[in-house]
């Protein structure tokens, strides 16, 4: 009687570790897809926002370069007069150009660490797998001791991912 009951233990515990694993392996593959979804849409967002900037970039350039032919064609003849507006028009077609620029710089940054965020789950999600299968290894002390490193090591990954995010965050308004 014994005999049975040890096998069924046995065999309860081995099925529980077999769907624990496949809901681990489950989680992970969910967190990977979710991660690319989070990809993919921060790239859709960032091509369609360059859409947008340079359409209203163009658009505000060119109502600049209106602006100033407008006020050429009332200008006198005076050579200097024409000479200052055109240094006008490139000063503000500068000022416009560098305003987007800066918002360029600022959704790439952005979708950087969407990138960087979507890692550090991804990595979250593997440490989560980690301590699980050091649970399934309580009576193999090298594999322990495997495990514990590639944890570390995972810690590792999340801490310098979190630090370029958050330098990448300070610097947005510096211009660095």
């Amino acid at each position: 009687m014994r005999g049975g009951t040890l096998l069924d233990k046995l065999a309860l515990e081995q099925s529980y570790l077999m769907d624990k694993e496949a809901i681990e392996n489950d989680y992970k593959d969910r967190a990977a897809e979710q991660t690319a979804l989070d990809e993919q849409k921060a790239k859709d967002d960032a091509a369609t926002l360059t859409e947008a900037l340079a359409t209203d970039q163009e658009n505000e350039l060119q109502r600049a370069r209106d602006k100033y032919a407008a006020l050429q064609e009332l200008a006198v003849v005076d050579s200097q007069e024409s000479l200052d507006l055109a240094e006008q028009l490139g000063q503000e077609e500068e000022k416009i150009n560098e305003k987007y620029e800066k918002i360029k710089r600022d959704a790439e940054i952005k979708t950087q660490n969407l990138k960087i965020q979507g890692m550090i789950k991804l990595a979250n999600a593997t440490r989560g797998i980690l301590g699980s299968l050091s649970d399934m290894a309580e009576g193999n002390a090298e594999q322990q001791r495997k495990l514990a490193i590639v944890d570390i090591l995972l810690s590792q990954a999340i801490a310098v991912g979190n630090a370029i995010a958050g330098a990448t965050a300070a610097g947005m308004g510096t211009g660095i």
